[in-house]
C-alpha cells in the first residue's frame, strides 16, 4: 500500500490515529531505497506469519537473561559515569539499534524503594538511587510496561532480521508482556515501600532526562 506525501491533511491525521491506535497496521523505518519515484512510503499490515510471542519465549530463558547478567553494570558505577564522563560509559556499556536512536544500558543494584506509585497504569516505584540527572531512580512495575529498553539492548535482535516494522515491535511488546508475566505478576505491589528490592534490567538513556528502568529480574528483600 503506498501513500502519497501529497495526501490531504485530514487524510494524514487519519493515518496518524489509525497507525498508533490500530494492532494492524505500522510504516516501516524511513530508508531511502523504500522511497519510491512519487515520494510514497510503504505500509505493512500484520500477516500472522510471524509469532513474537514464541519468539520471546524460546530466547527468554536461554539468550535475554545470560545477557542481560553477564553486561549489566552495578548502578552506582554506570550513573556515576553518565554523569562524569558520558563518552566514556557510552563506549564501555552503550549500545544502540541503529545510528540515531538513543542508547540503551543493561544495570543491576539493590536499592531501598522510597515510593510506590501506581496512579496510572504504568506504575513505577522511586529508589533511594540518584540517577545522572540527580533524580531518584525508578522502576517500572506495570501492569503497562512502557517503551523498548530490553529488546533495544539485546545486540542479537536486530531490525533486518524482520520481515517489517511490525514485527519488530511485536517482538518488544511480547518481551514487555513476558516481563508481566514472571517478574510482575506476583510482586506484591502494596508491600514495597521501605524495603530493599535487588534488580536487574535495561533502560534507555537520553542525557538529562531521569532513569526509568525495565526490569528482568526484581525481588524484594524478605
Amino acid at each position: 500500500m503506498m501513500i502519497r506525501d501529497s495526501a490531504p491533511p485530514v487524510f494524514g491525521l487519519m493515518l496518524v490515529v489509525f497507525l498508533t491506535f490500530g494492532s494492524g497496521c505500522t510504516i516501516v523505518r524511513h530508508d531511502d531505497e523504500q522511497e519510491n519515484e512519487d515520494g510514497g512510503i510503504s505500509i505493512y499490515f500484520d500477516t500472522g506469519e510471524f509469532d513474537a510471542a514464541v519468539y520471546v519465549d524460546s530466547m527468554w530463558n536461554e539468550r535475554v537473561l545470560p545477557r542481560i547478567r553477564e553486561k549489566a553494570v552495578e548502578a552506582d558505577t554506570l550513573f556515576g559515569m553518565l554523569k562524569e564522563k558520558p563518552d566514556t560509559a557510552i563506549e564501555k556499556y552503550g549500545y544502540r539499534i541503529e545510528i540515531t536512536a538513543p542508547f540503551n544500558f543493561m544495570v543491576s543494584g539493590a536499592a531501598k524503594v522510597v515510593s510506590v506509585n501506581t496512579e496510572s497504569a504504568a506504575s513505577t516505584i522511586s529508589l533511594d538511587l540518584t540517577g545522572p540527572d540527580g533524580k531518584p531512580v525508578e522502576i517500572q512495575i506495570g501492569p503497562v510496561i512502557k517503551g523498548t529498553a530490553v529488546r533495544d539492548s539485546m545486540d542479537f535482535i536486530n531490525f533486518d532480521d524482520f520481515t517489517n516494522q511490525l514485527e519488530f515491535a511485536n517482538v518488544s511488546r511480547e518481551l514487555n508482556n513476558k516481563i508481566k508475566a514472571v517478574v510482575l505478576n506476583d510482586l506484591d505491589r502494596e508491600a514495597l515501600q521501605g524495603k530493599v528490592v535487588a534488580f536487574l534490567g535495561a533502560f534507555q538513556w537520553v542525557e538529562g532526562k531521569s532513569i526509568l528502568i525495565t526490569p528482568v529480574e526484581l525481588k524484594p528483600e524478605e
